[in-house]
This record gives C-alpha cells, structure tokens and sequence, in this order.
C-alpha cells in the first residue's frame, strides 16, 4: 500500500462531504461535519457512537434523531451517500482505535454501514480498502 490507509479515505471525505453538506436532513450534515473534522468532539464522537449503533443494531439510519440520538423523528432512511459516510466515519474511529476489540467493533460497524449504502460512489473504493487494510489493522499491537 503507497500510502496509510486514514490518508487513503482523505479525498473520499472530502468529496462526501461535498454531497451531504447541503442536505435539508439534519443527520446528512452533521455527517458532513464529521468529514470534514479531523477528528470527531466530544459532542460528535458521542451521536457517531449513536449512529454507530443505529447501523449495527436496526442495519439502517434515518435522516433526523431525537436530541440524545435514541428514538428517530422520521421515518425517512437517510440516502446512500450518508450511509457511505458512516462507514467511512467507523473506519476512520477504527484505525485510530488504541486495542483491537475496539478496532474490531468500529470496523465490524463499517462493514454494516456499506451493506446499508448499495449504490453510493465510492462504495466500492472504501470496500476495497477496508479489506486490503483489515488484516494490518488485525495485526497491530492488542
């Protein structure tokens, strides 16, 4: 691999975030600010927790949640692209993650988020590149 894998995912951001900014769905662009962080805040990391479950849980998000991020106020799905936001968001936690059963639990979440984005572009880059740095990540110090 040319490069580490958390820059690989930069230009895949970059242009995700592009797509999610504008949307009306409040879920869309905080995914969008996400992106754009270089690392999520304390207020961020815990709704990408939230989101987190959503996607391992229910295998799907909706486009609005309740403040704490516990009970969805629609019924609208959020859009393919949101969904490969996710997952480029769990892969990103999962290659800073310090142990490997966390590396495990937000890659395993990653996973989750692309069977729920068929479709997005860049779904298959980021599928792609999960799996050529999965077993390095596996193999990093517990």
């Amino acid at each position: 691999m040319s490069t580490q894998p958390a820059e690989r995912l930069n230009p895949l951001a970059a242009d995700l975030a592009r797509r999610l900014e504008g949307s009306a769905a409040p879920v869309e662009r905080d995914l969008a600010a996400m992106l754009r962080a270089p690392a999520p805040d304390a207020d961020q990391a815990f709704r990408l927790a939230r989101y987190q479950r959503k996607i391992d849980v229910a295998h799907r998000l909706f486009v609005a949640y309740d403040e704490g991020v516990l009970h969805a106020t629609t019924e609208r799905a959020a859009g393919a692209d949101a969904c490969l936001a996710l997952a480029l968001l769990c892969a990103r936690q999962g290659l800073a993650a310090p142990g490997r059963g966390e590396r495990l639990r937000w890659w395993n979440s990653a996973f989750n988020a692309l069977d729920a984005c068929e479709g997005a572009a860049g779904r298959e880059a980021l599928a792609a590149l999960l799996e050529e740095a999965l077993p390095a990540a596996l193999e990093a110090a517990p």
